[in-house]
């Protein structure tokens, strides 16, 4: 009986020896090995590709990793550099005055066969980001009128075939809503290992809403080799004039909608784009 049960307690401590924590792979690498990753995220100004002037110094950027959180800001040459990381993947937040802030993930395990670890094993990753200017000269402006044919009473026919309709300006406010093309963040954004997975800017979804004359103005970020938007306004109802037994008018509830537009901005320029409504 003693001999069984001291089987059973070898057994039992062999048995929970063995249970060790798991360690992911490529931390698991890092710390067997002794390879870390040195990883350098170089800012550029997108208004401003002048070298002389386009030094971005101070930027907060904030990495987070399984070697915790770690905050380093940009120095003279637009750089912020970080060293003995495991690799993975890691978030990235980059704030600078003025300019759009950014939330990203960055790859920075070895996917690309060109990179390699030196003689100390420590392999160097690298990413480029462009900030886009949100306030100053070099931001772009969106304006124009929205129209729509509110009183088909003042139309006329040219012909007994062919009409012309007149169209006034929408006399309330009417919601819009700006968005850019997130695909444009995605070219040439790295070098070697270091690829962006995904980003989120701040600043480029805009909304707000034309005035009473039917008029509308947006700022919005822009930069030298342009960037795409589209706009977009909100449908409305409307009681539009329409014609009786003549010379009398009747009105008839409407519900009125316009086609989202496509818009290339470059930083300074101002772009005008007139909406025209159906119904």
């Amino acid at each position: 009986m003693i001999r069984y049960l001291f089987y059973i307690t070898l057994f039992v401590f062999v048995f929970t020896s063995c249970e060790k924590e798991v360690i992911p792979e490529e931390d698991a690498t890092t710390i067997i090995t002794g390879r870390s990753v040195n990883y350098t995220l170089q800012i550029i100004l997108a208004d401003n590709y002048t070298k002389a002037t386009n030094t971005v110094i101070n930027a907060e950027i904030k990495l987070s990793s399984v070697n915790g959180i770690i905050t380093q800001y940009t120095d003279s040459t637009g750089r912020a550099n970080f060293t003995n990381l495991a690799s993975g993947i890691i978030s990235v937040s980059v704030k600078y005055e003025g300019y759009t802030s950014v939330e990203m993930q960055v790859n920075l395990q070895q996917t690309n066969e060109d990179s390699f670890y030196d003689s100390n094993n420590v392999r160097n990753v690298s990413t480029m980001l462009k900030l886009f200017p949100v306030i100053g000269s070099n931001t772009a402006i969106i304006k124009g009128k929205i129209f729509a044919d509110l009183n088909l009473a003042n139309d006329t026919g040219l012909t007994f075939s062919i009409y012309k309709h007149r169209y006034e300006f929408v006399p309330f406010k009417v919601e819009y809503f700006v968005n850019v093309l997130t695909d444009q963040f995605y070219d040439d954004n790295f070098s070697g290992d270091g690829e962006i997975l995904n980003i989120s800017y701040s600043g480029f979804n805009i909304s707000g809403n034309s005035d009473n004359q039917g008029n509308f103005e947006i700022t919005v970020p822009a930069s030298l080799n342009g960037l795409n938007y589209y706009l977009r306004f909100s449908d409305f109802e409307y009681d539009q004039t329409i014609m009786g037994n003549y010379p009398n008018t009747l009105e008839q509830r409407k519900i009125f909608y316009s086609d989202s537009v496509f818009v290339n901005v470059m930083s300074g320029s101002n772009e005008i784009v007139d909406i025209f409504y159906y119904y």
